[in-house]
Formats: C-alpha cells, sequence, structure tokens
C-alpha cells in the first residue's frame, strides 16, 4: 500500500503582507509524483542504439495580461497529438516551452508553462482507470514550469505501441501586457522496439487523486491522506514530482522497508524561483530525482500488494 500525504504547520512569525505556507512532512498546495515501475526481471543494454528526436506542440498564442489577471490557456485537451516514433522504447523525456524562434520562454518574458499531461489513448490509467479521468488514457508524463526531464535507468523504456494515439492536455499563462504564442517542446530519446528494453509501467499519484490536483490547506497542523492498494507491484526504477507556489517540498520515502528512497523537491531548487511575480500563486519550483540516502544512485525499490491497514 502507497500512502501520498499531505501534513501542514503553520509558520510561527510570517512576514507582514506574504502568504506564508510550510509543512511537517510532504508539503504542496498542488502536488503529485509520477512513478515509473518495471513489473519483473533485468534488462540488457548491451549494442543499445538510442534516438533523439524533438516534437514542438502549439502554437498556442495566450492572450494578453489584465488588470484582473494573466492571460490563459486553461486546460486545453488535445487528441491524437504526435508521437516521437511509432514502434519504440523511450528512454528520456525533456520538456520545455519555447517560442517560434527555438528560444526559451520562460516567467523573465510573461510566459509560464502551467502544467502539461500526456496521456496513451489505449493503455489503462493505473490509478484512475475507473474514473472519469481515465477516459483520456494512461498519464505517463507531465510538466509544470519547473520543466523537469525523466531519464530512466539504462535498459528500461516506457514502450510506444504502433497502433498506441496519444492526447495532450496543455495549461499556459501570459504575464505580458501582449498575446504571446508558444510551443510545448518535448525533446524524446528512444529505441527501437526490436531491442531488449524492459518496459515500465507509469503510476501516477496525487493529493486528491483522479480529481483537479489541488488541495486547500486550512489554518493549524492537518494531515491529510490517501491509501493506494498496489494494482501494479514491481520495482521503481524512476521517479518526479510537481509542485505549486506556496508549497515547500514534495518526499517520497520508503517506509515499509525502513529505509529511505527519498523523491525530494524544494522550492529553492528552480531556476525560475527569482522571477515569481506578484499573485503567481501556482509557479512551480524544483526538480526531482530518485537517490538513496547513503548517496549515489538508489537501486529499484520494490512495491507490492498488501492488506489494507485496519
Amino acid at each position: 500500500m502507497v500512502v501520498p500525504r499531505i501534513a501542514h504547520r503553520p509558520i510561527e512569525h510570517p512576514k507582514p503582507g506574504r502568504r506564508t505556507a510550510t509543512a511537517a512532512k510532504g508539503w504542496a498546495l498542488v502536488s503529485s509524483v509520477l512513478v515509473a515501475i518495471v513489473v519483473a526481471g533485468l534488462p540488457s543494454a548491451a549494442n543499445a542504439v538510442t534516438y533523439t528526436k524533438a516534437i514542438r506542440y502549439g502554437p498556442y498564442t495566450i492572450p494578453a495580461a489584465t488588470d484582473g489577471g494573466p492571460g490563459m490557456i486553461n486546460n486545453k485537451l488535445q487528441l491524437g497529438v504526435q508521437r516521437p516514433c511509432l514502434g519504440c522504447h523511450i528512454t528520456s523525456f525533456k520538456p520545455d516551452l519555447v517560442y517560434e524562434d527555438g528560444t526559451r520562454a520562460t516567467l523573465a518574458t510573461g510566459a509560464m508553462l502551467h502544467h502539461f499531461v500526456l496521456t496513451s489513448q489505449f493503455r489503462r490509467d493505473a490509478t484512475c482507470g475507473n474514473d472519469w479521468l481515465g477516459l483520456a488514457g494512461e498519464r505517463f508524463f507531465a510538466s509544470g514550469n519547473e520543466r523537469t526531464a525523466m531519464t530512466f535507468p539504462s535498459g528500461y523504456g516506457y514502450r510506444v505501441r504502433w497502433y498506441d494515439s496519444w492526447n495532450l492536455l496543455v495549461d499556459l499563462m501570459n504575464h505580458s501586457s501582449a498575446p504571446q504564442t508558444v510551443y510545448i517542446r518535448v525533446t524524446y530519446t528512444y529505441r527501437p522496439s526490436w531491442e531488449s528494453v524492459k518496459p515500465v509501467r507509469p503510476v501516477w499519484l496525487d493529493i486528491d487523486q483522479c480529481r483537479d490536483s489541488e488541495y486547500s490547506i486550512p489554518s493549524g497542523f492537518s494531515d491529510t491522506h490517501w491509501d493506494w492498494n498496489v494494482n501494479v507491484p514491481g520495482d521503481i526504477v524512476a521517479m518526479l514530482g510537481h509542485l505549486h507556489g506556496h508549497g515547500v517540498a514534495i518526499e517520497a520515502t520508503n517506509e515499509s522497508r525502513g529505509g529511505h528512497l527519498d523523491l525530494q523537491i524544494r522550492r529553492d531548487a528552480g531556476p525560475e524561483r527569482r522571477t515569481q511575480r506578484p499573485g503567481d500563486v501556482d509557479v512551480h519550483w524544483g526538480s526531482g530525482c530518485l537517490r538513496s540516502t547513503g548517496g549515489g544512485r538508489a537501486p529499484p525499490q520494490h512495491v507490492q500488494q498488501r492488506s489494507p491497514r485496519g
């Protein structure tokens, strides 16, 4: 059983005029974690052939900001978007937001990648397959303004079949006084389908699973959690997380084995933290990595089915 949890403890002496929230264990206003699990077996990395392809999705013209707030493209859903290959194993994803000429679109120029989510239509989502959110298929990669890349260990990959169909959910913001046209760019590395690559299965864990990823922090101390009864037993080989503004950090620990395997996202880790603008409640900070507390790269961690707690 996996237990996503948010705990909140108020700061005793916040600075005047500044909204502040902190937490005791897993902290966020909006929080989600994407876990890649391999079911069984070890891959072979011998004679690996890797290709790289960058795909631009868009264009998206974001309206100008007004006195009422930033311009927005609010959760635009696109069906049947381009894939990097018709039969392959994706070994890494690198997201970005760019202009027509390829330069990066950042908060320095007013553009913000609030979030995007890629789904595979003909695959069942591990945690929301029975919910309305599961109609879009399996959620397998996402990013916010932190633009965290995900790279699987050597020999692992996300399988793309020739008949798969991808969907893309896009949410963008514009803080400048003029409309902006931008593209989401994802750079993929992949290996051919005939190579010996162990396929991974993505599992999306969210603070309000299968809803809008938002959690309203009450005053005083609070502890909110839900249980996921594991339906994808296997070894965790990669993780990444997503944290919104006024959150402090996300941590994932292996409590069942008594050890620590941490996905850590800190609000002071991201390059855009210094360019937050007034009213940017949803600026995303930080990047995540899979590591062991003893240093170096962590070995795969196992998750298995277990009876619910009494």
